[in-house]
């Protein structure tokens, strides 16, 4: 076996052996091939086709961090690659573009990781600020502790309508240059149109 110096190693280290002593080390063995987390997002009853899902792990030597996206089903089903402790799972879209929206979940991966859902009623916020092409958002933290934020930029006249915002409280924000800045805090109904005003 060829040793390798400190100085070459593609990670830092994480343990020191000092000579004459004892050295106790516990190793996760778990890794497993093909190791995935698995399942489904429905929004108002129907999978949501097209979105897709990707696994951001912690570092773990030279083992990948962040996998390549796949592709949910017509059922919104998917089975993103992944491997063990602790992952955001990232739910985006559209693909292919830039993405508007995002679910972030934390998760604890595992080999007996259960399928994970998120089953959602939407509805609509509308709206105008006084600086047209104003960067906003609307962020909304999910009973099952995901995070979605939905991006989008106000017209020309400073309007905006957007679809698809998870029914409860949600927060529009506008982007402040130094942070963001939430404008309102009201409560959306599954298939309402709210308008802030």
């Amino acid at each position: 076996m060829a040793m390798v110096s400190a100085k070459e190693m593609p990670f830092e280290p994480n343990a020191e052996i000092r000579e004459g002593a004892v050295t106790t080390l516990d190793l996760d063995t778990r890794w497993k091939e093909n190791l995935a987390v698995r399942g489904r997002l429905v929004l108002d009853g129907k999978g949501a086709e097209g979105w897709t899902a990707v696994l951001d792990a912690a570092y773990v030597g030279d083992r990948p961090r962040t996998f390549e996206p796949v592709t949910l089903d017509a059922e919104g089903r998917f089975s993103a690659p992944a491997i063990p402790g602790p992952a955001s799972l990232l739910l985006r879209s559209p693909a292919g573009g830039p993405v508007k929206r995002v679910i972030e979940w934390e998760l604890l991966v595992g080999p007996d990781t259960a399928q994970v859902e998120l089953n959602l009623l939407t509805g609509t916020v509308r709206g105008s600020v006084p600086e047209p092409g104003d960067s906003l958002r609307v962020f909304h933290q999910l009973k099952s502790g995901a995070v979605m934020i939905h991006s989008f930029v106000a017209d020309k006249e400073g309007a905006y309508e957007v679809e698809g915002i998870p029914a409860g409280e949600i927060y529009l924000q506008r982007d402040g240059g130094r942070g963001w800045v939430t404008l309102a805090q009201p409560r959306l109904a599954a298939g309402e149109t709210l308008t802030i005003e």
